[in-house]
Formats: structure tokens, C-alpha cells, sequence
């Protein structure tokens, strides 16, 4: 059987949306984007539900549904958050709702589901992104795999709206201009003196500048006055498809000739010879046969942040295949453990009985040789057949889901102790326990797990002569808790104490200290399964402290 990891399917997952991503960044229709990011993550991460609120920013940043998927789940179109669940998500960023949270009530009243547990996102000043699944929970694992991805939509969507409004008022400018043509030329004067954007009318029979507005002067930065203008002032020789810039304006004032106006992007340059992007309209003087009117608007900028986005966005993708490849590698990896370490033990116990039976059968008959030869033979089977309990057991930790319930921990290290006892006599250790919550969230199993590798370890690796001192404690942190497992025993180099909790990473000899090196390992991943951390800190000859830490809110 093989078994899907729950950790690589989220990494997976979060490849696809990488790559969603990319897409939502062609185009600036918010709501287009919305459906099909909605689409996609509702595809990729089993949801029932998926929503997306902008901030209406004409009031005062209100949520304001933008779209929704499955929309049937609502008796209306729109619907807001309270001003105190939108405090809490621009505070903490991202929050995982259940029953049990403080805002289930409200949430569920919002989408008409009582059931199944939310994930919401606050999404960089963009708007608020809730998620629904009903099959089961959310973890602070899949919340912090999602979160880079989801911020980075809300990224795209603020641009996106931006550049909406953006357009928005260019078009109402543009507009108006159009509109004050036909309009008193005192009206006309003052829109075109206060335009933001360049304003020249040209006239075609003499080829040249007639009329300009200040912000022409600012933008080309030179006052024209004295001078014949011409375009040929104001545009490089070439643009950017290689072609004479003169061919360019002389296939505009073809098209002007068969219609009202026309709008270009077009290379300009400054008095000082800087080229620079434009977006030019040029538009039909009607009262003058002979010319129109040109506004050009400088893009530079915009540009910029266009091929800075760009380029954030190539980088994006080879770091996601880099991703994918890492992904297939490991997932190929875990599921061969796990199945060669579950299919080999049969062949292993025959292995060590036929050789037992063996040697039995002989009896007498048996030479030195020969019983060195099966003696050889059962003790590496057993070994191997260690390796891979503890390989199983590693795999298991990985692929299978943390049961979070109640867990007395100071009781837990008691059992623990009790059952290591006929280890800790003979080792004439002395245990000390302290500080333990005698009720945390956690997986038991798995917490009981760490605390067990943790004091077998302790108890391994003592120093001849000395009495070893063992201490358990606790301590309370605002989002974790923290344990602690100190010795007095061989200590660690400072070369090897962040390579020893990685898998199969052994600093000493079976020959004189048994073991496998994957129970550091293990260890390593319960506490990130637990959304916690574990290291260590320890002096050569004077002993190590092992510490891991527990999240809260589990």
C-alpha cells in the first residue's frame, strides 16, 4: 500500500497555485482573476467553499464581496465582516475558525454554512479571502503552506485595482477632454493648461507644435518658446519594434484620417535625451481639418514595475521547479521506505529463524568457524531488522495526521520513567521532574514519542564514573510550550549539533552505542508537526540540553 504524505501533497498543492499565480498578473478584471484562482484552489485543496472580499475604499475599507464559488450558498450578492473579525485578521494575518473559535457564529451566518472549519486570510491590504472545508479541519501546517501563495494573490489584486482606478481616472481625463472641445474655449483652456499629462495640439500643414500645456514642459523637461517644434524633438529615431519612430506617426495620421481618435503605446524623449514609455492619444480636431490634439502620458514607471514584477515572477517559477523536482524526489522516496521497510521484515524473520534452526540441528557437529559464520548471520538480521522497525516507524510519523487531544504531560513522563525503570537503576541515574503542564493540546502518542527518544538518549550516551543527572522541565511562552531534557553525560561537538537531527546521522559506532539514527530525526518531525521547533545546546564532556517547543493553539 502506498501511502500519500501529507506534508508533500500540501507542498504540491502549493506548486499549483504558484503557478496560478503567474496567470492572475496578465490582466487587471479583479473579478475575472477572483473566479479563476477560486476555481483553481477550490480544484486543488478538497474545499467546499471559496470566497474573495475587496475593500470598498470609497467606505472607509469596508469588505465587500467580490465574488464567490459555489455563489448558490448565498441569499445575496453582498455581505461584510464585523469591524472586530477584520481587526483580528489585519492583526494576526491569517486565522483558522472552527466551532470553537470566536467568530464561527459570524462567519457561518455570512455563508450559510454551520458546519466544517474556515480559513481566513488577510490578504496585503487588498481585501480577505475565506476558505471552507467540511471533509476535515485546517492545521497551522496547511495555513503557513498557503499563506505565501495567498498573499501573493492579494498582491496582484491590490496592482490589479490600482491600476484599475488608475484607468479610471485616465478615462474620466480623457473624457472630459474630449467633451470640452465642443465647449467654451475658456473651459477648454483652463482643462488643458491643468492636465496632468502632456497636451499639444499639432498642426499637420505646417508640421509643427502650436499649443502646449506646462506639464509638457515638465515631462520633455525644455520650455519650447522661440523654438519650431516638431515631433522630431520628441521621439527617439527608432521604437521599440526597430522601425522609424517618422513611420510610426506617419501611419497615425493615416488612421486619424478615417476615424475619431487612436491610442498608442510610443517611445518619446526628453530635452535631455532620456527615451522613456508613453501611452499617446491622438485625437481629431474637428474645427481644424488639418490638425489634433496629442496627450501623452508617461508610463515609465509603470513599466518598471512591470518588468521588476516580471522578473519576481521568473524567479517564482524556477523556484518552483525546483520545488516539483524536490517534491517527486521525496515523495518517491518516503513511499519506497515505507513499503521496503514494511515488505522486508518477512523475508528478514526467515532469514533469523532458519539460521537459528540451523544451528540448533548441528548441535555438537557445529565447528568454531560455523558458529562464528551464524552468529554473524543472526546478529546482522537483527540489526537490519531494527533498522527497519525504526524506518517504519519514521515513515509512520510522517505520513499519518496528528490526533490532537488533551494530554497530561507530567503525567505522560511518569509512565515513561515507570517503564524505563530497570534502564535507570542500572544506570544509577538520577531523574528530576519539573514545571510539567498537566494539560496541554497535543498528539500523545507522537509527544510521547519525543519525551521517550529524548531520556533513552540520556540515559545512552553517559560518561564513565560520573552519575548521571537527568532533568525534565517545562516552561510557559506566549504562543508555545517549552521542554527541556538536560544530562550530565559525553556532550555533543559543536560541529555536529545541527546534523544529528537529520535522518541516519550517527557520531558514534554500533560497537559502542547501539541505535539507528533516525530517533532524532523522529523527534525533529513530531515538533514540526506540532508547529514547533527542537535543538540543541551542549559542551563536549559536560553534557547536552535538548529543547522543543509545542504550539498553543493546536
Amino acid at each position: 500500500m502506498i501511502v500519500k504524505n501529507t506534508e508533500f501533497q500540501m507542498i504540491q498543492n502549493l506548486s499549483v497555485l504558484y503557478e496560478l499565480s503567474l496567470a492572475v498578473s496578465d490582466s487587471t478584471n479583479v473579478r475575472k482573476n477572483c473566479e479563476n484562482f477560486l476555481n483553481t484552489l477550490m480544484s486543488r485543496k478538497n474545499l467546499s467553499f471559496a470566497g474573495f472580499w475587496v475593500f470598498n475604499r470609497e467606505q472607509n475599507h469596508t469588505p465587500e464581496l467580490i465574488h464567490a464559488i459555489p455563489f448558490t450558498n448565498y441569499a445575496s450578492g453582498k455581505a461584510v465582516f464585523s469591524r472586530a473579525l477584520t481587526f483580528a485578521l489585519r492583526k494576526e494575518g491569517s486565522l483558522i475558525v472552527d466551532d470553537r473559535s470566536l467568530f464561527f457564529n459570524e462567519i457561518a451566518e455570512l455563508t450559510q454554512l454551520n458546519h466544517g472549519s474556515f480559513l481566513v486570510y488577510y490578504t496585503v491590504g487588498a481585501g480577505i479571502l475565506l476558505l471552507h472545508r467540511s471533509s476535515h479541519p485546517f492545521s497551522d501546517f496547511e495555513k503557513k503552506q498557503l499563506e505565501k501563495v495567498v498573499q501573493k494573490f492579494g498582491m496582484f489584486t491590490k496592482e490589479m485595482m490600482t491600476q484599475k482606478t488608475l484607468l479610471r481616472r485616465e478615462n474620466l481625463l480623457r473624457e472630459a477632454i474630449e467633451s470640452e472641445l465642443s465647449i467654451t474655449q475658456s473651459q477648454y483652456t483652463n482643462l488643458f493648461d491643468n492636465a496632468l499629462d502632456a497636451v499639444f495640439v499639432y498642426d499637420r500643414k505646417i508640421q509643427q507644435i502650436t499649443h502646449h500645456n506646462e506639464a509638457f514642459e515638465e515631462i520633455f523637461k525644455f520650455n519650447p518658446q522661440g523654438i519650431k517644434l516638431t515631433p522630431a524633438y520628441m521621439m527617439p529615431k527608432h521604437q521599440k519594434d526597430g522601425r522609424l519612430s517618422t513611420e510610426h506617426v506617419q501611419e497615425h495620421s493615416e488612421i486619424l484620417r478615417k476615424c475619431t481618435s487612436i491610442r498608442v503605446e510610443f517611445l518619446h524623449q526628453r530635452y535631455d535625451g532620456e527615451i522613456f514609455d508613453t501611452e499617446t492619444t491622438l485625437i481629431n480636431d474637428e474645427g481644424n481639418s488639418n490638425g489634433y490634439l496629442v496627450i501623452v502620458k508617461d508610463i515609465s514607471e509603470q513599466k518598471k514595475q512591470q518588468e521588476l514584477i516580471q522578473k519576481q515572477l521568473e524567479n517564482l517559477n524556477q523556484q518552483n521547479e525546483k520545488l516539483q523536482k524536490y517534491i517527486d524526489s521525496n515523495t518517491q522516496l518516503e513511499n519506497f521506505a515505507y513499503m521496503a521497510s514494511h515488505d522486508l521484515q518477512s523475508p528478514l524473520r526467515s532469514v533469523i529463524g532458519f539460521a537459528q534452526l540451523l544451528e540448533r540441528s548441528l548441535k555438537e557437529d557445529v565447528t568454531t568457524d560455523q558458529k562464528e559464520y551464524l552468529d554473524f548471520i543472526i546478529s546482522a538480521s537483527l540489526n537490519m531488522q531494527q533498522l527497519i522497525k525504526s524506518l517504519l516507524e519514521y515513515s509512520r510519523v510522517n505520513s499519518t495526521q496528528i490526533e490532537i487531544k488533551s494530554v497530561n504531560t507530567k503525567q505522560l513522563v511518569e509512565v515513561i520513567t515507570n517503564e524505563l525503570h530497570a534502564n535507570i537503576q542500572e544506570k544509577e541515574a538520577v531523574i528530576h521532574i519539573e514545571n510539567l503542564p498537566e494539560t496541554l493540546q497535543a498528539d500523545r502518542t507522537k509527544l510521547r514519542q519525543i519525551f521517550q527518544n529524548l531520556l533513552t538518549n540520556a540515559l545512552k550516551f553517559i560518561q564513565s564514573d560520573v552519575t548521571p543527572l537527568i532533568r525534565i522541565s517545562g516552561e510557559e511562552l506566549p504562543e508555545h510550550w517549552r521542554f527541556s531534557v538536560e544530562d550530565n553525560g559525553i556532550g555533543i561537538k559543536p560541529e555536529f549539533q545541527e546534523k544529528i537531527f537529520k535522518l541516519f546521522q550517527r557520531l558514534h559506532t554500533k560497537e559502542k552505542y547501539e541505535g539507528t539514527g533516525i530517533g532524532l530525526a523522529m523527534c525533529h518531525r513530531i515538533a514540526e508537526q506540532h508547529g514547533g521547533t527542537i535543538s540543541v545546546e551542549s559542551e563536549l564532556g559536560k553534557g547536552s540540553t535538548f529543547y522543543f517547543t509545542i504550539r498553543k493553539d493546536l
